[in-house]
């Protein structure tokens, strides 16, 4: 089986099989920045940060921004202060 046609995985577990640029994007995109400013901060393209989201929200089961939000807050990638 490829890491493509890997089950989704939801949980700690899922945490913690992000790496660490994963969970950088997963914590700026909730904190509400866009794909552009979350590039200019990593050094990334902004396409490269797209891809990086779309594969985020596969490998986690996640299926719209709105999700990858309240995930990142009950994972605690973000807080709400």
């Amino acid at each position: 089986m490829s890491r493509r046609d890997a089950p989704r995985r939801r949980g700690a577990g899922a945490v913690d099989s992000l790496t660490d640029t994963e969970r950088e994007i997963v914590r700026l995109v909730a904190d509400g920045k866009t794909n552009l400013e979350v590039a200019a901060i990593l050094g990334l393209s902004p396409r490269t940060v797209e891809t990086y989201r779309l594969r985020l929200m596969r490998k986690l089961g996640i299926g719209g921004l709105s999700s990858l939000v309240k995930y990142a807050i009950r994972h605690g990638i973000v807080s709400l202060d």
